[in-house]
């Protein structure tokens, strides 16, 4: 049987159709079902941890994670703890200066790899004031209002696109470090890693990063690593035909009989259980 997806209107959001921007802020996310609207939004993960469903992906979130997010996608939450995020809404076929807009924000026909960055968590204070300023002034119904709120935004999507483009320089305090740790971490799914190594190569303080890490992520490192692995490896277990032993060592599982005991165990199923059901999903469209 297929899933239905819930259908969330611009009206339910927007407090007039004139306005084009709105935020909402999520202090405490919980669970929320896959679901669609006509209108984009992009969402700025502050803190905790969780799942991104998105178009029928998991996608495993943490401080500094952004995700741009069209009005055909599909995407919902799952497995949250303490997640802390920011939802942008916006329609951009209805800007003032979409032109202007369209150079630092990705368009609608780009694959999702294009719509996924991860900002460094050192910056994420910096985007505070100005979606403080946002949240005050999509509120408001009159024309100059409307026309401030786009020019925030637009100062907003300027901002985030040189976080992307033009990273900092030699990082100094420990939220730089946590920066360096976290890019390590999404470049080592497939290889092994240890904490102690990357910090002594970086002249930092394992006990150190390992604290600041859990109070930003809810999470300790190896178990972000680890959500990290099986993501990827539920991804190669539904698009691939690699068997469980190759996926277990593309995903940084040397030990194959250990990939599939963790995957029963945070999955709720097997490996070859989770393939079969998309095998049977396929055969139903």
């Amino acid at each position: 049987m297929i899933q239905s997806i819930l259908s969330i209107n611009s009206s339910d959001y927007f407090i007039r159709p004139e306005n084009t921007v709105t935020i909402e802020m999520r202090d405490s996310q919980e669970d929320f079902i896959v679901h669609s609207h006509n209108f984009n939004e992009f969402v700025i993960v502050f803190s905790g941890n969780g799942l991104h469903h998105w178009n029928g992906i998991d996608y495993p979130i943490t401080c500094g994670d952004l995700f741009y997010i069209n009005a055909e996608d599909c995407h919902g939450y799952h497995s949250v703890n303490n997640l802390k995020l920011v939802n942008v809404l916006y329609k951009p076929n209805e800007f003032l200066i979409k032109k202007s807009i369209e150079k630092y924000v990705p368009l609608s026909y780009q694959p999702i790899t294009s719509r996924h960055w991860k900002l460094p968590p050192s910056s994420l204070s910096t985007l505070t004031p100005i979606i403080e300023k946002m949240a005050l002034e999509c509120q408001k119904p009159d024309i100059p209002s409307i026309h401030l709120c786009e020019g925030l935004f637009l100062q907003l999507a300027i901002y985030i696109y040189r976080l992307r483009y033009q990273p900092d320089q030699a990082p100094i305090s420990l939220l730089h470090q946590m920066d360096q740790l976290i890019n390590c971490l999404n470049l080592s799914i497939n290889t092994p890693f240890s904490l102690e190594k990357f910090a002594q190569e970086h002249q930092m303080s394992a006990r150190s990063l390992q604290r600041l890490f859990k109070s930003k992520t809810e999470m300790t490192v190896m178990e972000y690593l680890q959500q990290l692995r099986l993501c990827q490896a539920a991804l190669l277990l539904r698009s691939t035909s690699l068997s469980i032993s190759e996926v277990a060592g593309q995903c940084g599982y040397e030990d194959s009989n250990y990939f599939s005991s963790v995957f029963h165990k945070k999955m709720k199923m097997t490996a070859s259980a989770y393939r079969r059901c998309f095998l049977q999903k396929d055969k139903l469209r």
